[in-house]
């Protein structure tokens, strides 16, 4: 089974632009620690032995790892709490990797294996302080956890009618990850799916 004191997701709704970009350049600000696999232990108890220290995990640690390593887990009650960390053991006994491991504060969110070039994520606050300098965007909402930012910015007074009634704010979606899960799209207008949408990714 998942282990009882697994670190839960906190989602915080930033009020304002500039509350947004403190929150995730403070309390959710995400750090890289570059190592390599075997330098590292996983613990059934829900902790991660590092280089630089012991770190509580995420259930989202535990689904990055699991995929980038090819490891078998449960989340059963009738699997046993060791099961993961038996798998991933094993791993580690066949694969000699260099690993980014990121992480918030003492909390684990996510694990991705470099390969040849070493993770580079784009950092949210530096594309949030990016979009600040365009003119006339205001916050409609934002939520940050562990697992990233999810902000839309709307231009006021600004709006597209594609059928009568159907009054669309013109702005900008902004989905960020710096843990290895979603990775930064750089945009998408936000208008109706009929309508034509930009997208790009990045990371």
């Amino acid at each position: 089974m998942l282990p009882k004191n697994l670190v839960l997701d906190e989602v915080v709704t930033p009020k304002s632009f500039d509350e947004l970009i403190e929150v995730v350049e403070t309390s959710y600000r995400v750090d890289h620690e570059q190592t390599t696999l075997e330098s590292i232990s996983l613990k059934p108890d829900g902790t991660l032995q590092t280089p630089v220290g012991e770190l509580r995990v995420t259930r989202d640690f535990l689904e990055h790892t699991s995929a980038a390593l090819g490891c078998l887990w449960a989340t059963s009650t009738t699997s046993p709490r060791n099961l993961f960390c038996s798998n991933f053991e094993q791993r580690q006994a066949e694969t000699t990797s260099p690993i980014t491991i990121s992480r918030v504060g003492d909390v684990a969110t996510g694990l991705i294996l470099n390969g040849k070039t070493r993770y580079r994520p784009a950092r949210t606050g530096d594309v949030l302080r990016t979009i600040r300098r365009l003119d006339g965007l205001s916050l409609r909402r934002a939520s940050v956890c562990f697992t990233g930012v999810d902000a839309e910015l709307v231009r006021l007074g600004s709006f597209v009618e594609p059928v009568i009634g159907d009054i669309v704010e013109i702005g900008v979606a902004v989905s960020n990850s710096e843990s290895g899960g979603r990775q930064f799209e750089s945009g998408r207008l936000l208008v109706p799916p009929r309508l034509h949408q930009w997208r790009g990714h990045g990371g």
